[in-house]
């Protein structure tokens, strides 16, 4: 499961609770270098005695395993909609290489508007050019804008098409947009703010304290990008489970031949 196919994990989760009899025990192995809202789905499907353990079999190799047994007051579960949504899924064509182009054309924007007033953003005035907004700030906010815009491209071109079209395209680029600006955002803050401070109380200016001192701030802001990658997940997990909701009874008036 690659770490954006939120929904193929689900659907991988619900065809084996229904291969598996009641009470059977359940066992999943992931990479552990990727978050992922596995844990969630299983519980959603009711696994019981579910544990998560961290397996290292190397110098850096590392695998998480979820253990678990299926309740013996289940019954079997069906997939959900399975051949409505691969069907959705071959015909489903992905506009978002517009949605890209639009984003870049405004980044363009955004650095063309930085460039004309870069000397405005020269300040605070008593502090060095290296701690002074345009500098420390502006730049690399405008370098991580531009690496979001691309990890933004990669995420929508991993996730299915049909999962995409049901949440929707510009929500989906607008959701994961406001996460990744937000994050660059926060991480340009974290690493500026400190130092500036520093700076202005105390007259210092140390790379190497500066450094420390974003440590904090850097540590806050990917646990962050973990929550906000978790909500994302969540969003098109739901609208996943929406669109199947519509089609089950699709699926029941199929009589088998």
């Amino acid at each position: 499961m690659i770490r954006y196919d939120e929904v193929g994990a689900e659907r991988v989760m619900h065809e084996m609770m229904r291969c598996i009899k009641p009470g059977g025990r359940i066992c999943v192995v992931l990479p552990k270098f990727y978050h992922n809202c596995v844990e969630d789905i299983l519980h959603e499907l009711g696994v019981l005695e579910l544990n998560c353990q961290n397996i290292t079999t190397g110098f850096y190799v590392s695998h998480q395993v979820y253990t678990g047994m299926k309740s013996t007051m289940a019954t079997s579960t069906r997939t959900r909609g399975h051949s409505v949504a691969d069907q959705a899924n071959l015909k489903e064509s992905q506009p978002q290489i517009w949605f890209f182009l639009l984003g870049l054309c405004l980044w363009l924007l955004h650095l063309l508007f930085f460039h004309a007033f870069w000397d405005e953003l020269k300040f605070p005035a008593g502090v060095s050019p290296s701690n002074q907004m345009g500098a420390a700030f502006v730049s690399p906010n405008v370098t991580w804008l531009g690496l979001a815009l691309v990890e933004i491209h990669m995420e929508m071109s991993m996730r299915p098409g049909y999962v995409l079209r049901q949440y929707g395209w510009s929500k989906a680029w607008r959701l994961i947009g406001l996460h990744h600006s937000m994050t660059a955002l926060l991480w340009n803050l974290g690493c500026w703010v400190p130092g500036l401070l520093v700076e202005m109380i105390f007259q210092i200016n140390n790379s190497m304290l500066h450094i420390a001192l974003s440590i904090p701030c850097i540590a806050l802001v990917m646990h962050l990008e973990e929550k906000l990658l978790s909500v994302r997940m969540h969003c098109f997990v739901s609208a996943f489970d929406q669109m199947n909701s519509s089609a089950l009874p699709q699926l029941d008036q199929v009589q088998p031949k």
